[in-house]
């Protein structure tokens, strides 16, 4: 009601001036930048207000995050590349503080003054510190910090109050030739790691085959060794048994022979007992006699003829011709 009766009552006053007068409200998120015959005024409008256009005049500043975009950003890399950046977003607002200051130093365009055109720059500065791999592969990660810190430097340098909340660089277009190339050295260096991957295994398979040669080796030498000591053992207990064997053996035939010897020596000793015997006989003359026709009665043979005994008896002695009667 109190706001109603207010508009009506700012109509009349310009209605008994002989002006028009024009009421407007200042939107959520902006000020408004009130001038008089074109000089900007001090003091900001913030809510709604009720002004004369013929001359007097408000112009809105938006002080929330405001997002600008600088598109096509032609730079060149550092090998003399053509390279072009499609999109840049770049998120700031300024400080409510600092609109009046700022819209009379730089107008009320002041964000393309201070901010896009500034990071366009530098996007090209970050180009040609760099090649086309570090732009659009190994630095791009890089490049929205770098971008955001400096404009925000640059910003804070002059007190203007403006924020840079982020930046982002969406893609990097290289020429058609720098990706063929690109995809070829890939290519290669993919070709390459395959080969040297197959190698590293080639390797590690020989290297694997040799130790399992190495321990099969290692395992046949040492059952070769434990046969060998086997064998030796068994060759050593053979070697004492053949001993004790020889040993009983060499005992045995020594008990033999010295059996043999005495079984001689008594068979000796008889033979001497006997011939000693003998010698004393035949010392004996009728003993010697007696011997004598005994042997040759057993070498004699009797011979006769006819049907009847014979008176006369031949004999033959020692192979000689005689007669007996």
């Amino acid at each position: 009601m109190l706001s109603s009766i207010l508009i009506i009552t700012l109509l009349t006053l310009g209605s008994l001036h002989g002006t028009r007068g024009i009421f407007t409200t200042i939107p959520e998120g902006h000020v408004g930048v009130y001038r008089v015959m074109n000089q900007i005024q001090t003091n900001l409008v913030t809510d709604f207000t009720f002004y004369n256009p013929l001359w007097t005049d408000i112009t809105l500043v938006k002080v929330v995050q405001d997002t600008d975009h600088v598109s096509n950003i032609k730079c060149v890399s550092k090998e003399g590349v053509n390279l072009n950046i499609p999109d840049i977003e770049i998120a700031n607002k300024i400080n409510k503080a600092n609109v009046v200051d700022v819209v009379r130093s730089y107008g009320f365009d002041y964000d393309k003054k201070l901010v896009v055109r500034p990071l366009a720059q530098y996007m090209r500065e970050l180009c040609a510190e760099r090649t086309v791999d570090q732009v659009e592969i190994t630095d791009f990660h890089l490049l929205d910090d770098l971008l955001k810190n400096e404009i925000q430097r640059q910003v804070d340098s002059i007190g203007s109050g403006i924020t840079i909340d982020y930046v982002r660089v969406t893609t990097v277009e290289v020429p058609p030739q720098i990706k063929e190339k690109r995809l070829k050295l890939a290519e290669e260096k993919a070709n390459k790691i395959l080969i040297e991957e197959t190698n590293k295994r080639a390797e590690i398979e020989k290297n694997h085959q040799a130790m399992m040669a190495k321990r099969d080796n290692d395992i046949k030498m040492e059952n070769a060794k434990m046969e060998n000591a086997r064998l030796l053992q068994s060759a050593e207990a053979e070697r004492q048994r053949r001993g004790v064997e020889n040993a009983m053996l060499i005992e045995s035939t020594k008990a033999s022979v010295e059996k043999i010897r005495l079984e001689a020596e008594a068979n000796a000793h008889k033979m001497e007992l006997e011939a000693k015997g003998l010698r004393m006989l035949y010392e004996i003359p009728e003993y010697a006699n007696v011997k004598k026709m005994e042997s040759i009665a057993d070498n004699t043979q009797m011979v006769y003829w006819g049907d009847k005994l014979p008176t006369h008896v031949f004999t033959q002695s020692n192979g000689l011709p005689g007669l007996s009667h």
